[in-house]
Protein backbone atom coordinates (compact mmCIF):
# COMPACT_ATOMS: atom_id res chain seq x y z
CA UNK A 1 0.00 0.00 0.00
CA UNK A 2 2.49 2.83 0.56
CA UNK A 3 4.47 1.49 -2.23
CA UNK A 4 1.67 2.27 -4.36
CA UNK A 5 1.24 5.60 -2.67
CA UNK A 6 4.90 6.98 -2.97
CA UNK A 7 4.94 5.88 -6.49
CA UNK A 8 1.78 7.99 -6.94
CA UNK A 9 3.48 10.80 -5.33
CA UNK A 10 6.59 9.93 -7.46
CA UNK A 11 4.53 10.41 -10.64
CA UNK A 12 3.04 13.73 -9.59
CA UNK A 13 6.34 14.98 -9.20
CA UNK A 14 7.82 13.71 -12.54
CA UNK A 15 4.95 15.11 -14.19
CA UNK A 16 5.27 18.61 -12.11
CA UNK A 17 9.13 19.07 -13.26
CA UNK A 18 8.03 18.17 -16.46
CA UNK A 19 5.46 20.99 -16.61
CA UNK A 20 7.80 23.29 -14.83
CA UNK A 21 10.48 22.47 -17.53
CA UNK A 22 8.56 22.55 -20.64
CA UNK A 23 7.70 25.75 -22.85
CA UNK A 24 4.43 26.31 -21.41
CA UNK A 25 5.50 25.82 -17.62
CA UNK A 26 8.65 28.38 -18.55
CA UNK A 27 5.85 31.05 -19.70
CA UNK A 28 3.69 29.99 -16.65
CA UNK A 29 6.40 31.07 -14.47
CA UNK A 30 7.53 33.87 -16.03
CA UNK A 31 4.43 35.43 -15.93
CA UNK A 32 4.03 34.56 -12.08
CA UNK A 33 7.67 36.15 -11.25
CA UNK A 34 6.63 39.47 -13.68
CA UNK A 35 3.90 39.97 -12.09
CA UNK A 36 5.24 39.29 -8.38
CA UNK A 37 8.34 41.66 -8.89
CA UNK A 38 6.22 44.28 -10.78
CA UNK A 39 4.58 44.06 -7.74
CA UNK A 40 7.07 44.77 -5.27
CA UNK A 41 8.80 47.45 -7.75
CA UNK A 42 5.26 49.37 -7.01
CA UNK A 43 5.10 48.89 -3.21
CA UNK A 44 8.66 49.85 -2.60
CA UNK A 45 7.63 53.17 -4.32
CA UNK A 46 5.08 53.74 -2.22
CA UNK A 47 5.91 52.23 0.67
CA UNK A 48 8.72 54.67 1.67
CA UNK A 49 8.19 57.76 3.34
CA UNK A 50 10.57 59.49 0.46
CA UNK A 51 8.93 57.91 -2.48
CA UNK A 52 11.18 60.09 -4.66
CA UNK A 53 14.65 58.80 -3.92
CA UNK A 54 13.17 54.97 -4.32
CA UNK A 55 11.37 55.90 -6.99
CA UNK A 56 14.90 57.45 -8.76
CA UNK A 57 16.95 54.14 -7.69
CA UNK A 58 14.00 52.13 -9.54
CA UNK A 59 14.65 54.39 -12.71
CA UNK A 60 18.17 53.68 -12.65
CA UNK A 61 17.41 50.07 -12.78
CA UNK A 62 14.70 50.29 -15.17
CA UNK A 63 16.43 52.04 -17.70
CA UNK A 64 19.74 49.93 -17.11
CA UNK A 65 17.37 47.53 -19.05
CA UNK A 66 15.69 49.51 -21.25
CA UNK A 67 19.18 50.95 -22.23
CA UNK A 68 20.34 47.04 -23.13
CA UNK A 69 16.95 46.28 -24.68
CA UNK A 70 16.98 49.33 -26.62
CA UNK A 71 20.67 48.69 -27.85
CA UNK A 72 19.50 45.38 -29.16
CA UNK A 73 17.34 46.80 -31.48
CA UNK A 74 19.16 49.89 -32.77
CA UNK A 75 21.90 49.32 -35.35
CA UNK A 76 25.88 49.25 -34.47
CA UNK A 77 26.71 52.02 -37.23
CA UNK A 78 28.51 54.67 -36.00
CA UNK A 79 26.79 57.97 -37.02
CA UNK A 80 28.69 61.72 -37.22
CA UNK A 81 26.74 64.43 -35.35
CA UNK A 82 27.64 67.65 -33.52
CA UNK A 83 27.71 67.27 -29.89
CA UNK A 84 24.30 68.62 -29.32
CA UNK A 85 22.76 65.78 -31.68
CA UNK A 86 24.82 63.56 -29.51
CA UNK A 87 23.43 64.93 -26.23
CA UNK A 88 19.87 64.93 -27.56
CA UNK A 89 20.27 61.40 -28.76
CA UNK A 90 21.24 60.07 -25.65
CA UNK A 91 18.57 62.01 -23.90
CA UNK A 92 15.54 60.59 -25.51
CA UNK A 93 17.99 57.14 -25.77
CA UNK A 94 17.88 57.53 -21.49
CA UNK A 95 14.08 58.70 -21.49
CA UNK A 96 13.00 55.71 -23.58
CA UNK A 97 14.89 53.18 -21.70
CA UNK A 98 13.35 54.57 -18.38
CA UNK A 99 10.22 54.08 -19.44
CA UNK A 100 10.77 50.59 -21.65
CA UNK A 101 12.56 49.17 -18.55
CA UNK A 102 9.56 49.32 -16.43
CA UNK A 103 8.28 46.74 -18.35
CA UNK A 104 11.56 44.74 -19.29
CA UNK A 105 13.01 44.63 -16.33
CA UNK A 106 10.98 42.59 -14.28
CA UNK A 107 10.92 40.02 -17.47
CA UNK A 108 14.32 39.88 -18.25
CA UNK A 109 14.76 39.30 -13.80
CA UNK A 110 11.94 36.49 -13.82
CA UNK A 111 13.63 35.17 -17.22
CA UNK A 112 16.60 34.34 -14.97
CA UNK A 113 15.02 33.09 -12.28
CA UNK A 114 13.02 30.74 -14.07
CA UNK A 115 16.31 29.64 -15.76
CA UNK A 116 17.80 29.33 -12.94
CA UNK A 117 14.63 27.14 -11.17
CA UNK A 118 15.10 25.06 -14.52
CA UNK A 119 18.20 24.47 -15.05
CA UNK A 120 18.26 23.13 -11.01
CA UNK A 121 15.00 20.98 -11.60
CA UNK A 122 16.99 18.88 -14.56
Amino acid sequence: MKTNQSEQNEQKNASVKNFLCSPAGKGVLILIFYLVIFGLFLLCANIFENAEYVALVFVAVFAYFGWKALSRITPDMFLFMPIAGWILYFAIKFFLAAFIGIFIAPFVISKKIVETIQANIE
